[in-house]
C-alpha cells in the first residue's frame, strides 16, 4: 500500500497527495519497463461522541492505481489516480450544527510524481497534484484542490539512513496550507526500520512508522500522523456552498502478510485522537467547530504490482 494523496480513515477528500517514498524507488536502470500497482482499502471508524451532542461514524473505501515508467537513466515518472468515497452516519442531534452537516463525500485526484537521481548521494522528488473533493450532493467541480510537494533526500551512514527536507503547498477548498516535514528512512537493523509510511495507511505520507520485518512474508508496524481533510458542501444544505472539515491524529498498529514479491494484504487497528469536525462558510470563514472522543478504527488494504 502506498500513499495517495488521500490517507486512511480520518480523511474524506484529502488533498495531501504525495509521492512514493524515495526509499521505495529503484534506480531507473533497474526498471526497464512500465510497472503498474493497484490497491483497495475499506476503512471503518467506529461511532464516537461529539462534545456538544450527537454521535457519528464513518465508512470509507479507497481505490488507487499507479503506473511507473523510466523516462531517462536518471528519472522515473509515476502517474497516480486515486478515488475515495466516505459515508458519514450522524445519530442524535449534532450540537454544533443542529442537524447532520453532511452525509457522503468523495475525492478524485491525479498526481504525476517525478523521481530524479541526482548525485551519488542525493535524490529528488517533485509531485504536483490536482483533485476534486466534495459532498456527493454537491458539484465535484466546486471542490477543486491542487498543490505540490518537493523532497530532497540524502543517503548517508553506509546507505542505512536516507534523510532530507520536504515541503508541501496545497490549496484546499477555500484554504491554503503550507507544511514542512522530514523525509526519513533509517534502517536501524536488518529487521527494524523507521520511515515515513508512504502508503495508503493510517499515518499516510509525512508521518512516522516503526516497522519490524522478521522475514519475507511478514511485517509489523506502528505509527501515526496529523491529518486534515476538507470538502465542498452542497448548495442546498445547512451551509450552502460551505466547506466541511475533519481533522485528527490517527495512531495505528499494522500487520502485513506478503504473498510473494508482488501481492500483500495489510491489516490496521488504531484510534483517531484529537479529532475535530468543522464547518466554514463559502469563503472559508469558520462557522461551527466541535471536538469528538477518540474513535477506534479498523482497515484492510489489498495491494498488487504488475
Amino acid at each position: 500500500m502506498r500513499t495517495i494523496s488521500r490517507v486512511l480513515f480520518v480523511v474524506a477528500g484529502c488533498v495531501f497527495a504525495f509521492p512514493v517514498g524515495a526509499q521505495e524507488q529503484q534506480a531507473p536502470a533497474t526498471r526497464p519497463k512500465t510497472e503498474y500497482a493497484v490497491y483497495a482499502t475499506p476503512v471503518y471508524q467506529f461511532e464516537t461522541s461529539l462534545d456538544k451532542g450527537g454521535d457519528f461514524s464513518v465508512s470509507q473505501i479507497f481505490f488507487g492505481f499507479d503506473a511507473t515508467s523510466p523516462v531517462s537513466r536518471k528519472a522515473l515518472l509515476t502517474l497516480s489516480l486515486n478515488y475515495n468515497l466516505a459515508d458519514y452516519d450522524f445519530s442524535g442531534v449534532p450540537g454544533f450544527t443542529g442537524t447532520a452537516p453532511w452525509n457522503r463525500t468523495q475525492y478524485f485526484g491525479i498526481t504525476p510524481r517525478l523521481f530524479i537521481r541526482g548525485t551519488k548521494q542525493w535524490n529528488y522528488i517533485v509531485a504536483p497534484t490536482v483533485g476534486w473533493s466534495a459532498a456527493t450532493d454537491a458539484a465535484l467541480s466546486d471542490g477543486l484542490v491542487y498543490g505540490a510537494s518537493f523532497i530532497a533526500a540524502r543517503t548517508t551512514v553506509s546507505r542505512r539512513l536516507t534523510i532530507g527536507p520536504a515541503v508541501g503547498l496545497f490549496r484546499q477548498v477555500e484554504r491554503t496550507i503550507f507544511f514542512p516535514f522530514l523525509l526519513i528512512n533509517w534502517k536501524i537493523t536488518d529487521h527494524l526500520t523507521l520511515a515515513n509510511p508512504f502508503r495508503a495507511g493510517p499515518a499516510g505520507p509525512g508521518g512516522l512508522e516503526l516497522v519490524y520485518t522478521p522475514n519475507a512474508k511478514w511485517e509489523f508496524g506502528g505509527g501515526g500522523a496529523a491529518r486534515i481533510s476538507r470538502f465542498r458542501l452542497s448548495d442546498d444544505g445547512p451551509v450552502p456552498d460551505g466547506v466541511g472539515q475533519q481533522s485528527g491524529l490517527p495512531l495505528f498498529a499494522r500487520v502485513t502478510r506478503k504473498f510473494g514479491p508482488r501481492f500483500k494484504m495489510d491489516f490496521y487497528a488504531g484510534v483517531d485522537v484529537a479529532g475535530q469536525l468543522r464547518i466554514d462558510d463559502s469563503h472559508g470563514d469558520s462557522l461551527a467547530i466541535d471536538d469528538y472522543d477518540p474513535a477506534p478504527i479498523l482497515a484492510l488494504t489489498f495491494a498488487g504490482r504488475f
